[in-house]
């Protein structure tokens, strides 16, 4: 079984955790990023096949993400973490 991710702020530290993710830990795959920035979204989608979210919401309640980690501005975090608990995801918060 794939653990399928949804990664909140695909910046510099959002990217290294996917290369992380798909290229030394077995069992996960990030499938979708939102972000403030839509065309960084964009980017990183198209990169790694995945699906940009026009906002963490959408990626938090798509039912094509199992997980989500969190690499956001740290003020953004509170919200975007306490959704995903709201919607039974797991959650990762840098």
């Amino acid at each position: 079984m794939t653990v399928r991710i949804g990664m909140i702020g695909p910046g510099g530290m959002g990217k290294a955790h996917i290369e992380r993710i798909h290229s030394v830990i077995a069992g996960g795959r990030v499938v979708g990023v939102s972000d403030m920035n839509p065309d960084n979204a964009a980017a990183v989608a198209e990169k790694i096949g995945g699906v940009a979210f026009a906002d963490s919401a959408s990626l938090i309640n798509s039912p094509d993400v199992d997980a989500v980690m969190i690499t956001s501005f740290g003020p953004a975090h509170e919200v975007d973490v306490l959704a995903c608990i709201a919607a039974g995801k797991p959650v990762f918060c840098e």
